[in-house]
């Protein structure tokens, strides 16, 4: 029984073809909606299973070609997160089987195919913690530097193992233990959603971030790309949440935000005054956790090198500003707390190092009062 599995974004794509070939079926999967009628044409599916969001040529649209210039009647599965209720409509009326909704158990699209196909092996044993099917697909960077003791957990592992919607790009940044290698052994049968970028001698986290930011919003699948510290990737609740709130809202960057030190309140106090006057919105902090965006922000907000290392996310603000203007700024951004708090940030800043952090922000400040031009970049 062969199945044609038609959705622009890769990640959903790889866990639907292992699961559906796993059961038995003969399965082709597209990222490409008009390569997709091409091969329709040839394959002669017994099933067809389609997103409906994609460019050029949508899911409603091959259903219509389906049904309307080719006449099959064949069974069509939508799998999709779009919930419009005029798409669900339209597509029901067109003769589709059933309208699956993302995020979704593959086990439960296992079920629907069955009911339909019935299954060509005998006792297929399930997965004890079976992959969900995200309605988004999330790029996120992390800066690693001598963080052996911190990859290895269970937690992360079980959960990039049965979220299909990650694609993980870890930046070993000049590494003098063995980060690189247990990188390597997490890389191992995970290959299309870890990817692993290598500086022999460290570029600083900052700029680690900036690269990867980079590098990750090249893959055109992604909806929102962000970072995080490999300290949060032992709880990954905090990133569902963030992801739920940019899927669901208006807003472009999402951010969680550490707990600081009574010292580091105090000059957390005198930024976010600045950022009140600067930006038009009062930030609870500008040292983040975790950042997630929306992919197309990427290019303008990361292009040049941050100024101010220790608080590069202000500039991301001030970059933010420039493109959409400061009366825009509080519909934008959004920010939650979290309990951790960074390991090489638990040291308090000395005076000097205060005074220093001050000075960078006034001349960030005073250089986003003019727009740069912006120079080409390759990530190496």
């Amino acid at each position: 029984m062969k199945i044609l599995a038609i959705d622009d974004q890769q990640l959903v794509l790889y866990p639907l073809k292992r699961q559906l070939t796993n059961l038995g079926f003969e399965i082709k999967t597209l990222v490409s909606s008009v390569e997709a009628i091409k091969v329709y044409e040839t394959f002669l599916p017994d099933l067809v299973i389609v997103d409906m969001n994609m460019p050029t040529i949508s899911g409603l649209d091959i259903i219509r070609y389906i049904r309307e210039q080719k006449g099959d009647q064949i069974p069509i599965l939508v799998l999709s997160g779009n919930t419009s209720e005029k798409l669900i409509i339209d597509s029901l009326k067109l003769g589709v089987y059933e309208y699956l909704r993302k995020p979704i158990n593959i086990d439960e699209l296992s079920a629907a195919v069955i009911k339909i196909l019935g299954c060509p092996k005998e006792n297929v044993k399930r997965s004890k913690i079976p992959t969900i099917i995200e309605k988004s697909c999330v790029g996120l960077v992390v800066p690693c530097h001598n963080v052996e003791d911190i990859l290895i957990n269970e937690n992360f592992i079980d959960f990039i193992d049965t979220h299909s919607g990650f694609h993980l790009c870890f930046i070993n940044d000049g590494s003098t233990d063995d980060t690189l290698n247990i990188l390597y052994q997490l890389r191992k049968g995970r290959e299309n959603h870890i990817t692993i970028c290598n500086y022999k001698t460290s570029v600083g986290k900052t700029e680690a971030i900036r690269l990867g930011m980079l590098y990750m919003a090249e893959f055109e699948d992604l909806n929102f790309v962000g970072f995080t510290y490999p300290e949060m990737l032992m709880d990954f609740s905090n990133f569902k949440e963030l992801i739920t709130e940019i899927e669901n809202s208006d807003v472009n960057i999402v951010s969680s935000f550490y707990q600081n030190s009574v010292q580091k309140e105090r000059l957390s106090s005198i930024i976010n005054l600045m950022s009140y006057k600067t930006l038009g919105v009062k930030l609870n902090n500008v040292k983040s956790a975790t950042s997630i965006m929306k992919r197309e922000l990427v290019s303008c907000i990361f292009k040049r090198k941050f100024t101010c290392k220790k608080f590069f996310d202000y500039e991301i603000y001030l970059r933010l500003k420039q493109k959409f203007g400061k009366r825009e700024m509080s519909n934008i951004i959004a920010e939650y707390s979290v309990n951790q708090s960074l390991e090489s940030e638990k040291q308090n800043l000395t005076i000097k190092e205060n005074i220093k952090v001050l000075i960078q922000l006034a001349e960030i400040i005073w250089d986003s009062r003019s727009p740069k031009e912006e120079n080409d970049m390759t990530l190496i």
